[in-house]
């Protein structure tokens, strides 16, 4: 009986210990990478007086997909390699303005993976509004109404299929570095403490 019963210890110590040793590695493993992987990139549109402007349309080079800034006039990535550069450029304004000028901008990533703060402002500007063209004097046609010029940009600025409003779902959906290193650093405290407590039952059996 007591021969079955150190056995038993002894496979649930050897359980522990191999179970402790492997936890940790991932989290040594894990934790370079998740750092890497955890800067942000966060893009703001506005127009000249700081209004934040939605529906304005971007590509980032080197990630699929386009982007659309919400209501809040931005949208963020995050998930991306740290101190990397990004050719962010604007393909559609927000209805009623102009392309931002310049349109593209080298953008370097947010280490602390921040969404709050942005890296870069695009500005957009109401188009300037086109002056018509004086008739000379006797060369009107009559009855003819003389045109007049169009105000702001006509219809609206639909956002492309396969955009998304406000934040993408890389801002959204994707488990932080810092939570998910901190669950693995619990599993492998959980395990060490399992193994002590193995150990301490042992010793006592044995006096």
């Amino acid at each position: 009986m007591r021969h079955t019963y150190r056995s038993r210890r002894s496979r649930l110590l050897t359980l522990t210990t191999i179970g402790s040793l492997l936890m940790l590695t991932t989290l040594l493993v894990a934790a370079p990478v998740m750092a890497q992987d955890g800067a942000a990139l966060n893009i703001r549109t506005m127009d000249e007086q700081g209004v934040r402007l939605a529906g304005a349309v971007y590509t980032v080079d080197g990630i699929d997909g386009e982007f659309t800034s919400g209501e809040d006039g931005h949208f963020c990535i995050t998930g991306l390699p740290a101190s990397s550069e990004y050719l962010v450029t604007q393909i559609q304004a927000p209805a009623g303005y102009e392309l931002a000028e310049p349109a593209s901008q080298l953008v370097k990533v947010d280490n602390d993976g921040d969404c709050n703060s942005p890296d870069a402002e695009f500005v957009n500007r109401p188009p300037v509004p086109v002056q018509p063209t004086p008739t000379p004097a006797g060369s009107q046609v009559p009855n003819q109404p003389t045109p007049t010029p169009r105000d702001g940009v006509q219809g609206g600025n639909p956002t492309p299929s396969g955009s998304t409003g406000g934040l993408p779902d890389t801002a959204t959906d994707q488990v932080s570095a810092p939570w998910l290193a901190g669950l693995l650093a619990l599993a492998a405290i959980a395990s060490l403490g399992v193994l002590a407590y193995v150990r301490l039952a042992d010793e006592r059996f044995r006096r």
